[in-house]
C-alpha cells in the first residue's frame, strides 16, 4: 500500500531478495511492495490468503466500510514517521573469492563481482545484476529489470569496520524519476575472517529519504478504496472485493482491501495468487495518526511504523 523507506520495506518485501528459492528477497529500496513477503527482507516459503481473510471478505457490507455520504477520517495526504518504525532484523553479506551474496536461506542472491551483470531468476522487480568491487571497502551493484536499470546500490564500510552505509537509488517508479534512499548499519557479531570488510551480519539503525517517498494519499468513498504512493504508484480496490493490480509493482502483485470497522483497514498483499504481507492500519482516536502494522506472512515477523496526517 504505502510506499516505504528502504529500510523498513527490506524488512518485510527484501526487496532486494524474495521469497521462493532461487528467489530475490526484495528489491533494495523503499517501495513497500507485493513481494515483501520475501526483502526488505527474505523469507522461505509463501503462505496462501487465510481463511480469516477469507472471511472478512464475505461480511455484508455495513461491516466492511463506511456509511455511504460520510468522509472518512482516512481520506487526506500521510506522511510516514521513519523514527517510529520497528521490527528491523540484521541483514547478511558475504563478498568473499569474487563472490557478492546478501540475503539467507531461500532468499539469498550469490553473483561474481566481476562488474558484468549476470542473470538470476526473475522475480517481477529484477532479473540481472552486476557487482563491482570499487576499492577495499567500497561495492556497487547495479540491478536491471527487463534491459532497463532499476536500482543502483552503493555500498561503504567505514575504516574501522563498524558501520556500513547503503545508499540506494530506485528507477523503477512508473514516472523514471530516480528516488534516492540512505540506509546506515552497526555490524552485528565478528567480522568474517579473510572476506571483505563488507561481509557479515549487520542491524539498520537508521535512513533518509525524499519527503515525497514517505508519503501517501489515501481517499476512502463508500466501497472505494485508494492509495497513490512516489512517481505514480499505487492502486484502487473495492472494499472486500478481488485482489487489483498495484501500478509501480510486479506485474502479478496484487493488493485486496477488506475493512473490519470504520477505523481500520488490512490490506493483503500477494504475488502469484500467494499471499506475501498483511498489513493493518488503525486509525487513532486523534483521527490523525495512524499505526501500521505489516506482518510477513511466511515467517509471521512484524514491522510496525506510524503515518501522521499532513
Amino acid at each position: 500500500m504505502a510506499e516505504v523507506p528502504t529500510d523498513v520495506r527490506q524488512r518485510l518485501c527484501r526487496c532486494p531478495d524474495q521469497t521462493k528459492k532461487g528467489r530475490r528477497s526484495n528489491p533494495p529500496a523503499f517501495s513497500f511492495c507485493a513481494r515483501s513477503a520475501e526483502t526488505l527482507v527474505d523469507h522461505n516459503g509463501r503462505m496462501r490468503l487465510n481463511a480469516g481473510m477469507k472471511l472478512l471478505a464475505l461480511l455484508p457490507a455495513p461491516f466492511l466500510f463506511q456509511t455511504p455520504g460520510t468522509s472518512s477520517a482516512f481520506n487526506g495526504t500521510w506522511l510516514m514517521d521513519i523514527p517510529s518504525s520497528e521490527g528491523a532484523a540484521p541483514e547478511s553479506f558475504l563478498l568473499d573469492r569474487n563472490i557478492f551474496s546478501r540475503g539467507d536461506g531461500a532468499s539469498k542472491l550469490s553473483v561474481k563481482a566481476d562488474g558484468r551483470f549476470h542473470s538470476i531468476p526473475g522475480d517481477g522487480y529484477v532479473d540481472a545484476v552486476a557487482v563491482t568491487m570499487l576499492g577495499s571497502r567500497k561495492v556497487r551493484e547495479l540491478d536491471r529489470y527487463k534491459g532497463k536499470l532499476a536500482y543502483s546500490v552503493a555500498y561503504v564500510v567505514s575504516a574501522d569496520g563498524s558501520t556500513l552505509v547503503r545508499k540506494v537509488i530506485d528507477y523503477s517508479k512508473p514516472d523514471g524519476q530516480p528516488i534516492p534512499t540512505t540506509i546506515t548499519y552497526r555490524r552485528v557479531g565478528r567480522t568474517v575472517h579473510g572476506a571483505s570488510p563488507l561481509s557479515g551480519k549487520w542491524r539498520s539503525v537508521g535512513s533518509t529519504t525524499t519527503r515525497a517517498h514517505l508519503t501517501e494519499t489515501i481517499k476512502l468513498d463508500g466501497t472505494r478504496f485508494s492509495s497513490r504512493g512516489p512517481g505514480g504508484s499505487g492502486y484502487d480496490a473495492t472494499i472486500g472485493g478481488p485482489p487489483v493490480a498495484m501500478k509501480g509493482d510486479a506485474v502479478n502483485a496484487r493488493a485486496a482491501v477488506t475493512m473490519p470497522n470504520d477505523r481500520t483497514i488490512v490490506v493483503v498483499m500477494s504475488q502469484k495468487e500467494e499471499a506475501t504481507v498483511r498489513m493493518t492500519m488503525t486509525l487513532l482516536p486523534d483521527d490523525r495518526t495512524i499505526d501500521v502494522t505489516a506482518k510477513r506472512l511466511n515467517d509471521g515477523v512484524d514491522t510496525r511504523w506510524t503515518l501522521r496526517k499532513q
